[in-house]
This record gives structure tokens, C-alpha cells and sequence, in this order.
């Protein structure tokens, strides 16, 4: 009989208080970490819809990590299994297994090679599914990362990456698809404090079973040509401040015409971290994103979408003693939705605009070096768009992590 999360609780946290003392905190003449983590989530409406269900969820992981350097070189590994549960919405129970794999060297005295290759498999987020339509979409993405630099410790260098990824989803194959990203880019570097960096990135995007209607027939398929051109800088203010910023012109070209996807248009984020000599750290961040790659066609109705998201995110973590902190963060995100529809030779078009609004307050106990709690408070709303649902979300939840370094 599987236990309930509510009866699972204490009995975790228990043998982790029991095996806290008797554990080495690391594991001694290796360059391996283990830990143990034991979550629970009561979230008073986990499917993001109107009068949503609230349900209490279980996440148990194990996770390995390997850090190494042999000379000039050096490898990491990241592999995490978990189980997720949930007590009433048991139809969303999954289990996975998160994979990061990096190697790096250098190259001469002045060039560098580095190979990431991730695979991450996860509930999709309700929030981002389709109004009143919640169900179980497990997605696994997986992607590799080749980069090249040359020019290390110079004040000009030239930077080159391939980025080769795809992702499927099991309950919306339409959505399933594949990438390939080509990026060159140089940078300049006045001070060990500054950089400047501007580049060109070409991407393909494939999606084999997306279903088009274009000129009267239905396609099945879609390929997008995707260039941007990218500006960036890092500036160290100071020795407690930093300042990153980043602005792309993307152009985005699909191979069926007619459809209303193509896109031309301006993308940006400014973050900002401060963090003084004192117990609190700050971070903001603003960031403004386009995207208009959603729709749906059939023999005689097609529809393009586009969305226009501002996001202000914010955070502060006030270290009260070495082993207690407290943190809160908060994010206010503006949302306007457009879709054009067509209906034979009818045409209509709507634009909704939402907000989205979230606090959270939490707290991290530090018992010993190897065991930590960490427990917060989440409060969540979202208004009404073309293709989300309003609700309002009250979440809490407790983290119990016992770590070997």
C-alpha cells in the first residue's frame, strides 16, 4: 500500500535527523556529493484554473553530482531521480531522471572548448496550457552545447557555439520538436569589470506533426527560420553590485506562407544584483519577451497567436545568523494576447491584456552541515487572457535536504 504523503512526512524528516550525526559530512577522497531531499506542496489550486482543486504533493530525489579537474581539464556531472506524488490529482504522478553532463578544456594559452549535454523530463507547468483544458503533459527535453572561445584573458575574443536540442510532450504531439542553433558572437573587454559583446545567432526549428492551413489545404509540418541579432554587456559596479544587460532583434520566417507567423521585433531583459557587506542580498530583473509560434488550423478555421510579456521580478535574502536565513521575492508580469482568426473567408481578431502577481516569504534552517529545512508561503494571481485561465493560488511547502560533499 503506498503511503500518503501526510503519513510519509515525519517519518523521512525523522531518519534524517537519526542519520545526521552518524554521516560523514562528505564523501571522503572523492570528487562525488550525494543528497537526499524530501518535499511536500499544498497548493490550494495546483490545475491554474477557475475554483481549482487543492491537493498536497510529495517529491522525493536522489541526487549524485561529480565536480573533477585533471590538469587543464575538467568534467561534471549532475544526475537527479525523482518521484513526484500527489494525494487527490493522482492521475499527475510521475517519476524521471534529470541528466547534466559537461566537459571543458583549454586549449593553447588562449582558446577554450566546452560540451554540456542536459536531459531534463518534468510535469509541464499548468499555467502554460490551453483555458480550462488540464491534463497530464510530461515533456522531455534534451539538448547539447558545444562552445568555443578564443582570445581568453584578451581584451578582444571571439566566441562560437552549436546548440542542438528537441523536445516531446506526451499528451500534445503536435507541439514535439526539434532545434539547431548556430551562434557567433564577439566580445570586448575594457577591464576585468566590463565587457561588451554583440553577435548573430541563426536557429531551425522543425516541428514534424504541427497541422497548418494555409491557401485552403491542410499542411502537416511546419519548419521556422529563426536570426537574431543579439547586443550584450556585464559591468561589476562596484564590488558588491552588477549590472547585466541584453537587447535582440529577432526575425523569425516560416516556411508555409500565409499563416500569420512570421514575426520581426525587439526582446530585452536588465538585471540587476547588489549584494553589500551587510546580511542582505538584492536582486530586480526586467525583461520584456515576444512570442508568437502558438495557433490552431483545421479544414476551414486557422487562428495565429502572439503574446507580449513585461516581467519585474525581485528578490532579498537577509542572513540573519550563519546557519538561519529569511527570503522573500515578488514578480508582476503584464500579458497582452492577440489572436487572428479565419473562418473560410471571415476574419476576426481580439487582444486581451492580464496580469500576473506573486509573493512568497520563506525561511532556510542550516541544523548541521549536511542538513537543512527550508519551509515558505506563496500567494499567486493571475486575470483572465485569450488563452489562460484567471485563478488564485495559495501554496506552502517544506524542503528537508541532506547533503554528503
Amino acid at each position: 500500500m503506498r503511503m500518503k504523503p501526510k503519513q510519509c512526512k515525519p517519518v523521512f524528516l525523522l531518519a534524517l535527523v537519526i542519520c545526521m550525526p552518524n554521516a560523514q559530512a562528505r564523501i571522503a577522497g572523492t570528487p562525488f556529493s550525494l543528497s537526499l531531499s524530501q518535499t511536500f506542496t499544498h497548493d490550494s489550486n495546483f490545475e491554474r484554473v477557475e475554483n481549482g482543486v487543492a491537493d498536497t504533493a510529495s517529491s522525493t530525489a536522489v541526487r549524485l553530482q561529480l565536480d573533477k579537474e585533471l590538469g587543464r581539464q575538467s568534467y561534471t556531472a549532475d544526475v537527479t531521480a525523482n518521484a513526484n506524488k500527489f494525494q487527490t490529482l493522482d492521475q499527475y504522478d510521475n517519476n524521471g531522471v534529470d541528466i547534466n553532463l559537461g566537459f571543458s578544456s583549454e586549449l593553447g594559452a588562449s582558446s577554450k572548448i566546452s560540451l554540456n549535454h542536459a536531459r531534463v523530463r518534468q510535469l509541464q507547468d499548468f499555467d502554460v496550457q490551453e483555458t480550462g483544458d488540464p491534463r497530464k503533459n510530461v515533456t522531455t527535453n534534451t539538448n547539447t552545447v558545444i562552445t568555443v572561445q578564443h582570445g581568453l584573458n584578451k581584451q578582444w575574443s571571439l566566441l562560437g557555439s552549436l546548440d542542438i536540442g528537441d523536445i516531446d510532450y506526451t499528451a500534445t504531439p503536435e507541439d514535439i520538436r526539434s532545434s539547431k542553433g548556430r551562434k557567433f558572437s564577439i566580445r570586448f573587454s575594457p577591464s576585468d569589470l566590463l565587457y561588451f559583446e554583440t553577435g548573430i545567432n541563426f536557429a531551425d526549428f522543425v516541428y514534424p506533426n504541427a497541422s497548418i492551413f494555409s491557401s485552403g489545404v491542410n499542411i502537416t509540418g511546419d519548419d521556422i527560420d529563426r536570426t537574431d541579432l543579439t547586443f550584450q554587456t556585464n559591468w561589476v559596479l562596484t564590488g558588491f553590485s552588477r549590472l547585466f544587460a541584453q537587447l535582440n532583434w529577432t526575425r523569425e520566417k516560416h516556411a508555409i506562407s500565409g499563416t500569420g507567423r512570421d514575426y520581426d521585433g525587439l526582446t530585452g531583459v536588465v538585471s540587476w544584483r547588489f549584494t553589500p557587506r551587510g546580511k542582505v542580498d538584492y536582486s530586480l530583473q526586467i525583461s520584456h519577451n515576444t512570442n508568437n509560434s502558438g495557433g490552431s488550423n483545421s479544414a476551414d478555421r486557422s487562428s495565429a497567436r502572439d503574446s507580449i510579456s513585461t516581467d519585474l521580478n525581485g528578490s532579498a535574502v537577509w542572513r540573519i545568523s550563519p546557519k538561519f536565513n529569511m527570503n522573500t521575492r515578488f514578480s508582476l508580469q503584464q500579458l497582452k494576447e492577440y489572436e487572428k482568426q479565419t473562418y473560410r473567408t471571415e476574419e476576426s481578431q481580439e487582444l486581451v491584456s492580464s496580469t500576473l502577481k506573486q509573493w512568497r516569504l520563506g525561511a532556510t534552517y542550516a541544523m548541521s552541515d549536511s542538513l537543512s529545512l527550508s519551509c515558505g508561503f506563496t500567494h499567486l494571481r493571475r486575470t483572465a487572457s485569450l488563452f489562460r485561465a484567471g485563478y488564485l493560488s495559495k501554496a506552502s511547502d517544506c524542503l528537508a535536504t541532506f547533503s554528503m560533499e
